[in-house]
């Protein structure tokens, strides 16, 4: 079944929001559901697109073609509810949806949860974009169906691009049916080496797991997904691969639906950190031994990691141990100034090139040059 949602008005509302693109001077920035508020900062004054001038609803949901169609203002609790009328879901695992995150800041921040190992990270779902540019112009790209899908990959490009490329105004994203069951357990580990080494055993292996979850505790979470009559044996495999007994996960959905990791208070800095798995063990050592931070979680296969900083005097540090392991990271919340990026950034070079290109008047603050000192100016040709 096919629903739709009227669309009159949103064409208005939306050649009103370019045409004030198109006469900005600039810095200008989008703020969607204010639930990653660190990802829409500016040093100099910025002019702030708030959410309200952003198109909200879902414009098309085909469950029979498994894609779902909504305007960048649409919270994804919403899309989160209208899919699981249909047993089906957005597989990438959103983050933040509880705390009002919209569809359009959570393709520009880039951010999937735990529950991604089953299909894969947010950029592997998003099939078509539309965006604003920054001459005011609306570009459409991508496709609903792949063979379609002809010229530049628009959709990936704003994946992760934090507002800085443009102002996305729509997109479709690709869902999944629902795992028929799941169910976690629990695994002890002696630190983070151990964790590890008990990720890379289960992932070498055929098992359905949906999310690894390694917690400062010495827990690590194993949530695997298939039919309810398979996961009895699928736990049996886990414990003889862990040569250990496994426990169960009280209020299972609860933990994932609402990871308690990502509670902060206002005057703390929650930090999200990518990096290889050969690295988080050195890694967790460099900043929790050293630097005193404290670890919330390390999810996707020891491939990312959630670290919470209590003053801002701690970021250059941080920045400098997550170039000695080369990894990278970027302040998600916290009393900064400007969007945040740390550590090892190699594609900043090339992103300044691709921003000049789509906003050649600077319109949108580029990337910073990675120096923690260096004003996110906006480019001005």
């Amino acid at each position: 079944m096919s629903q739709k949602r009227n669309s009159q008005g949103v064409d208005q509302k939306i050649d009103a929001l370019a045409a004030r693109i198109a006469q900005s001077s600039g810095p200008l920035l989008v703020r969607g559901g204010c639930s990653k508020p660190a990802l829409s900062l500016h040093r100099a004054t910025a002019e702030i697109i708030q959410r309200d001038a952003l198109p909200a609803g879902i414009v098309a949901y085909d469950p029979s073609e498994f894609l779902i169609t909504a305007w960048a203002g649409t919270p994804v609790a919403e899309l989160q509810r209208a899919t699981a009328e249909h047993g089906q879901y957005l597989p990438f695992d959103p983050l933040f949806a509880n705390d009002g995150a919209t569809l359009g800041g959570t393709i520009a921040a880039g951010i999937s949860g735990p529950n991604q190992l089953l299909h894969g990270r947010i950029r592997d779902f998003v099939m078509e974009v539309e965006c604003i540019d920054g001459r005011g112009n609306r570009v459409r790209g991508g496709g609903k169906v792949v063979k379609n899908a002809a010229g530049f990959d628009l959709p990936k490009l704003m994946v992760g691009s934090y507002g800085r490329l443009g102002v996305i105004t729509e997109a479709t994203l690709k869902v999944l049916p629902c795992p028929p069951a799941m169910r976690t357990v629990v695994a002890r580990c002696q630190d983070a080496s151990a964790a590890l080494q008990a990720m890379q055993t289960l992932g070498s292996q055929p098992l359905p797991l949906a999310a690894t979850e390694y917690l400062p505790d010495g827990r690590l979470l194993l949530r695997f997904a298939g039919p309810q009559a398979s996961l009895p044996r699928v736990v049996d495999r886990a414990e003889h691969l862990l040569q250990q007994e496994l426990d169960e996960l009280e209020q299972e959905q609860a933990q994932w639906a609402s990871p308690p990791w990502l509670n902060t208070v206002n005057a703390e800095y929650l930090l999200y950190v990518v990096h290889s798995p050969n690295q988080m063990p050195p890694l967790i050592n460099a900043l929790q031994e050293r630097l005193g931070l404290d670890l919330r979680s390390v999810t996707a296969h020891g491939t990312a990691s959630w670290w919470v900083a209590d003053q801002q005097d701690d970021l250059p540090g941080i920045d400098e141990r997550l170039r000695e392991h080369r990894a990278a990271g970027v302040v998600v919340r916290g009393p900064v100034d400007a969007l945040t990026l740390l550590g090892e950034l190699p594609w900043l070079s090339l992103s300044r090139r691709i921003g000049r290109a789509i906003d050649p008047r600077g319109v949108f603050p580029q990337f910073i040059d990675g120096s923690l000192d260096s004003p996110a100016v906006g480019a001005k040709s």
